[in-house]
């Protein structure tokens, strides 16, 4: 009986005798092995845009290399299609696969280039510019031959046309995406039209093929980009609400009805024996409920938060505590992440109390008070010209260093542990929005509204009100800047994306991509999302300050997000879908104060 596939493992796929399935065999020292002749299979390729760039060394070169193999192994295998039991045929800048014919192709075309996707994108943050990948995967079916040397055959040769063509080339260099993915006319009328719960259809575009001899029509999309304003966004499941004088606007049903589980109980007691804790207040404004319509609206001040002018030193110090009791007590450690200002400083503060040194890259734009406050705890600051993203690859790649150890407010594949921790510690927020509103004799708030950036503080709130079963689940609404509304951007196409960033007041929320370890959580469990402009925000923060509430322009957004939310041009349908009525109440999160970020004059 002759096999049809064999893998550098020396396993081979042999058709079973009722010739239902395939059985893996080891013939890695069976002289009788024969190689497939014409048998069809699945066909994956990859390419490397640029390999072979003039400012990729022979060392990157082969760093990157490494690299691919081993994304692409991870991506198989975490996809339930074992990258051993595949066989794989080096191109140089690339690679060729070919998949056992009992793995259905729709096992390739979803998660996989999805899983590459992030995949990649956790490499290019830690990686130096040259080092970063660009990856252009193809897809096809057919007749599988080899001649002892390789694997030959039209259909081989017509994948790789397909990498090869200019149009694709063009679409992921104009996109600056990680992946683009290119299916053969075949593979996208007959998998990925048939059954549009892998991959949405729609995504893709057609695409000429026209390389050498071949001239056929693909069918292509890049993942992870979109236009840079949100009201340009493909409607996907969901409504995005846009027209002229609208806030760009996302809203969903039945996030309320979604469930996870809570934070742990133990975080409000660590945060309760820090010196200095005390709940900030819950400040209720009656003028403002009134200019809402609803019935009561509480703001949770986090301007003087452990005297720190913001909440985020509740993630920070849990974060701190959970890596430090894990190393030896007499260890010294170097602390590194990314800031645009607050959760520097909480980490500086942090590590100041425990005898530890603290080190924060911090992007352009950030206010040079913000800056100061940072150096004044006693941290080495680095500023860098480049964005939020450029300092979050930075502050990663000097955490690998001896001795060093990043405690960064964001995730991506393989740094997940810590940034859960930050996360864990802002439940203890929503803990005391609890207590504050039932002294005030509230059951519980109808609408929580969140400034968001990467999200984490949005995942504390949906962790905190979605793991009460039992309870009256209130409607969770996030709030970005419009030059940067990943979130909005992400939620609005149901799947992660990143978009490009801008010059904002809002500092902290200015991120073009949202964490991924936030991203489940706010997914299906937000009720709505929305932008704001910086003047939006800096009406807001003058408007707390009337009401003796010291917010930045980071706080002052939530405020600017619910009048959006709740007031003007289309208010009914946006209230209908978050269920606001005249009697409802209402919990703004400022998050910080001015002496934070402050409100440009």
């Amino acid at each position: 009986m002759k096999p049809v596939l064999a893998s550098e493992s020396g396993i081979a796929w042999l058709p079973r005798a009722d010739r239902h399935g395939w059985d893996a065999v080891d013939v890695a020292n069976d002289p009788s092995f024969v190689l497939p002749d014409g048998q069809v299979c699945s066909l994956f390729a990859v390419d490397i845009a640029g390999f072979n760039g003039s400012r990729r060394d022979d060392d990157i070169q082969i760093y990157v290399h490494k690299s691919l193999y081993e994304m692409l192994q991870a991506a198989f295998d975490r996809s339930d299609v074992p990258w051993s039991g595949c066989a794989h045929e080096d191109r140089g800048d690339g690679v060729l696969v070919i998949v056992p014919p009992m793995i259905p192709l729709a096992g390739l075309v979803d998660p996989i280039p999805e899983r590459l996707r992030n995949l990649i994108r956790r490499h290019n943050r830690v990686s130096c510019e040259a080092a970063r990948i660009q990856l252009r995967v193809a897809m096809h079916i057919g007749p599988v031959h080899h001649d002892g040397h390789g694997f030959v055959g039209h259909d081989v040769t017509l994948l790789c046309r397909l990498l090869d063509t200019r149009s694709l080339k063009r679409m992921l260099a104009q996109s600056g995406a990680e992946v683009a993915f290119i299916a053969s006319g075949y593979v996208y009328e007959n998998v990925i039209r048939r059954r549009p719960s892998l991959v949405d259809p729609a995504r893709f575009q057609p695409l000429p093929v026209r390389v050498k001899e071949t001239r056929t029509r693909a069918w292509a999309y890049v993942l992870g980009v979109l236009p840079r304003a949100a009201t340009r966004m493909r409607r996907h499941s969901g409504r995005v609400i846009t027209p002229p004088g609208r806030p760009p606007w996302y809203a969903r049903p039945a996030p309320r009805a979604w469930t996870c589980a809570p934070a742990p109980a133990e975080v409000q007691a660590f945060h309760a024996g820090l010196p200095g804790y005390a709940p900030t207040p819950l400040t209720e404004v009656p003028a403002i409920a009134a200019q809402f319509g609803v019935g009561r609206v509480f703001v949770k001040d986090e301007s003087a938060r452990m005297g720190l002018a913001a909440f985020k030193v509740l993630g920070a110090s849990w974060a701190v505590h959970q890596v430090l009791s894990r190393r030896p007590a007499a260890d010294e450690v170097l602390l590194v992440t990314a800031s645009d200002g607050n959760h520097g400083r909480a980490l500086a503060w942090t590590a100041r109390r425990a005898g530890q040194r603290a080190r924060v890259f911090v992007p352009s734009g950030v206010h040079p008070a913000a800056v100061a406050a940072i150096a004044a705890e006693g941290a080495q600051v680095t500023e860098i010209s480049g964005s939020y993203d450029d300092a979050v690859r930075l502050a990663a790649e000097a955490a690998g260093r001896p001795g060093a150890t990043l405690v960064q407010d964001t995730a991506w594949p393989g740094y997940e542990q810590v940034p859960g921790w930050v996360v864990e510690g802002y439940s203890t927020l929503f803990a005391e929005v609890d207590a504050e509103l039932s002294d005030a004799g509230v059951a519980g708030p109808g609408l929580v509204v969140i400034p968001v950036g990467v999200g984490s503080l949005a995942q504390a709130g949906v962790t905190h009100y979605r793991s009460r079963p039992g309870r009256p689940a209130p409607a969770l609404l996030s709030v970005e800047p419009d030059t940067s509304a990943c979130v909005l951007a992400s939620l609005t196409r149901r799947e992660l994306v990143s978009v490009p960033t801008g010059i904002t007041i809002m500092a902290g929320l200015n991120c073009g991509m949202p964490s991924l370890l936030a991203w489940p959580y706010l997914r299906d469990g937000l009720d709505a999302a929305l932008a704001v402009t910086d003047a939006d925000s800096a009406a807001a923060a003058r408007d707390l300050a009337g009401y003796g509430i010291p917010a930045g322009p980071c706080g002052a957004a939530s405020l600017a997000g619910a009048r959006a939310a709740l007031t003007g041009e289309g208010a009914d349908g946006r209230r209908a879908a978050l269920a606001i009525g005249s009697g409802s109440t209402v919990v703004v999160l400022s998050t910080e104060g001015t002496a934070a970020n402050p409100v440009p004059g």
